[in-house]
């Protein structure tokens, strides 16, 4: 006597699939639209403040340049709030403020870099310049970090012979414009 196998449930098997394909793309499109607009939108957002963009992860400017005794560099990603009991400054803190910033602010040809910094106890902020090839500088001196959320860095182009301003935004509207006169940067009206 011979048992033959059950047939092989093809039909079964091919519609499965098929329901399985539907809802993946019946998920799927619900999000193709909003995650492609909110993509689309964090990609902008990402530039205008800086960033470079891979994927879904905006990755802002570093420093190259080491940063005076008792001052460290971080940037909005490093200092989001993880815990409950965060500082309220840090809680506040907007996660696309642009914290260091890159162009010719002396007017020589390099890239100078400029920061904002906290000492070492994140109890207080600066506003740095790191001209290419000299010492860094105190542009603005220290604040308490109360001060900091709602501030940074923006760079305002060359124009006329004069070499790029460093401008730091604030969510007041109170912006301070940083411009190199020749012999030390200096703070000018708008």
């Amino acid at each position: 006597m011979t048992i033959e196998a059950p047939p092989f449930p093809t039909r079964r098997l091919l519609r499965g699939l098929l329901v399985s394909i539907v809802m993946v793309l019946l998920l799927m499109g619900s999000c193709v639209v909003g995650c492609k607009g909110r993509a689309f939108e964090y990609g902008e957002r990402c530039r205008d403040q800086g960033g470079v963009r891979s994927r879904l992860d905006c990755h802002m400017p570093r420093l190259t340049v080491i940063p005076p005794d008792g001052w460290v560099f971080r940037t909005t990603a490093d200092l989001m709030p993880i815990y409950g009991d965060d500082p309220a400054w840090l809680k506040t803190l907007d996660h696309y403020q642009r914290l260091a910033v890159r162009a010719d602010f002396d007017g020589d040809g390099r890239e100078d870099q400029a920061a904002i910094l906290l000492d070492e106890a994140y109890e207080r902020f600066a506003i740095y310049a790191f001209p290419a090839g000299r010492e860094p500088v105190m542009l603005a001196p220290g604040r308490p970090m109360t001060a900091l959320p709602g501030r940074s860095l923006a760079v305002r182009e060359a124009e006329a012979g004069r070499p790029a301003s460093l401008v730091v935004k604030a969510a007041d509207g109170e912006d301070e414009t940083y411009a190199w006169d020749g012999a030390a940067f200096v703070k000018t009206a708008g």
